[in-house]
């Protein structure tokens, strides 16, 4: 009998202590899990000329995109983006899917982003202030506020995507 109540006692300790460390797992901080980011360039399709029916070099246009993964679904809020010293307007989307089709390789093969199970995908739209390089091996600072805590991040490339078919 006395071992019985040693052992009731031993296994209403050990449930309390679950619930306990299950409770403080379950307030487990917003953090970015994953962060990448990408650009296509787009060649101008027409030949732009001026008001006097002269050429005019038409530059072609870059898009540039980071996705990043959170472990919660609370918004992330963009502080500051720069690419190395240039710094560019934002625009933050949230994506429901978990996989996510980026473009089409020479193949014809699909280049996906991919979330783990339990993550969210977010999208960076990023506007251009300035010219970036597109050449170059950017260092980009990603600055940002989840859930009152704030996280840099810095991606040290980006991928050139291939541009979308025109119709």
């Amino acid at each position: 009998m006395v071992c019985v109540n040693y052992i009731m006692k031993y296994l209403y300790l050990l449930i309390a202590v679950s619930f306990f460390f299950g409770s403080a797992n379950g307030q487990s901080k917003c953090t970015v899990l994953k962060a990448k980011a990408y650009y296509t360039i787009a060649q101008p399709g027409n030949i732009h000329v001026d008001e006097n029916g002269k050429q005019v070099s038409a530059v072609p246009s870059k898009e540039r995109s980071i996705y990043i993964t959170t472990s919660c679904k609370t918004e992330p809020k963009i502080i500051s983006l720069k690419y190395g010293k240039i710094g560019a307007a934002t625009e933050i989307e949230k994506i429901t899917e978990s996989n996510v089709v980026l473009a089409k390789d020479s193949d014809g093969n699909d280049i996906y982003f991919k979330a783990a199970k339990g993550t969210y995908i977010w999208k960076i739209n990023v506007q251009e202030g300035q010219l970036i390089n597109a050449d170059a091996n950017p260092n980009i600072y990603l600055k940002m506020l989840i859930n009152k805590r704030t996280q840099v991040i810095r991606i040290y490339s980006a991928t050139l995507l291939p541009s979308p078919d025109r119709p």
